[in-house]
C-alpha cells in the first residue's frame, strides 16, 4: 500500500536542507500575518453585511438604514456582491476556526460555504484548501475524478418568461450571465428570439451549436 505523503511532511523535509531556517521561519510569519489580517478584515465586512440584513428581516431597521449603509461602503444591497457577503458572513464563525488556511479573496470564500461540512472538513485537513486557494483551483479540486466516456458535457436548460421579469430580475439576470461568463469552461447559450429582450447588455456571438447564441461579452447596465 502507497503511503501519502503530505506537505507538512514534505516541508520538514525540506527544512532540514535550508541553509537559514530561522530567517525563513521569520519571514513566513510574516507572511501569514499578512494574510491572516486579510481574512479576518473580509469576515469583519461579511459579518456586518450578515447583521444588517438580519437586522431589517427582524424590522430592527429600515430600508433606509439599509441604503445609508450601503451607500457609505460602496455596496448595492441587490448586487451579487452582497449577496455572497451575506452568505459569507453566515459562515463567518466557522471559517474562524481555520482562518489561517482560508484564501482572502471573497470569490473563493464565497463557494467554499456552497461546500457540505463534511467535505469543507475533509479539504482542510489535507491542506487542500489554503491561503493561495484560487477558484479554478477550487473548481478542479470539486470536479470529479471520472466522467462519462460517452459525455464531457454537462447540459442544462433554465428557461425565463421575460414577459413576466421585473428590471430587478433581469439585471440580477445578465449579471448572473456575466459571472458564468467569466469561466473558461462554461458556455452560455441564448436562443436568438431573446437577443433583443437584453438590449445594449449583452453582445452575442452566432455559436457552432446550431440554432443557439452564445453570449460573448456582458456590460452591466
Amino acid at each position: 500500500m502507497t503511503k501519502i505523503v503530505t506537505k507538512s511532511e514534505k516541508l520538514e523535509v525540506i527544512a532540514k536542507s535550508c541553509k537559514e531556517l530561522a530567517m525563513m521561519d521569520s519571514l513566513i510569519e510574516k507572511f501569514q500575518d499578512s494574510t491572516k489580517s486579510a481574512v479576518e478584515n473580509i469576515l469583519k465586512m461579511c459579518r456586518s453585511v450578515k447583521e444588517i440584513d438580519d437586522k431589517r428581516k427582524a424590522k430592527l431597521i429600515n430600508d433606509f438604514d439599509v441604503m445609508y449603509f450601503c451607500g457609505k461602503v460602496s455596496l448595492d444591497p441587490k448586487s451579487p456582491t452582497y449577496r455572497k457577503y451575506r452568505q459569507i458572513g453566515a459562515h463567518a464563525e466557522q471559517f474562524e476556526k481555520y482562518i489561517d488556511q482560508l484564501p482572502s479573496a471573497y470569490t473563493v470564500l464565497f463557494h467554499i460555504t456552497t461546500l457540505e461540512p463534511e467535505l469543507f472538513e475533509q479539504l482542510i485537513e489535507s491542506e487542500q484548501i489554503t491561503p493561495s486557494l484560487s477558484l479554478e483551483q477550487l473548481k478542479q479540486i470539486l470536479s470529479p475524478k471520472t466522467v462519462n466516456p460517452q459525455s464531457d458535457d454537462a447540459n442544462f436548460k433554465v428557461v425565463f418568461n421575460t414577459k413576466k421579469m421585473s428590471v430587478e430580475t433581469k439585471n440580477f439576470l445578465i449579471e448572473t450571465l456575466s459571472s458564468l461568463t467569466s469561466y473558461k469552461d462554461i458556455d452560455v447559450f441564448v436562443p436568438e428570439k431573446s437577443k433583443p429582450y437584453f438590449g445594449a447588455g449583452i453582445t452575442f456571438a452566432k455559436s457552432t451549436k446550431v440554432g443557439s447564441w452564445t453570449v460573448q461579452s456582458v456590460n452591466k447596465p
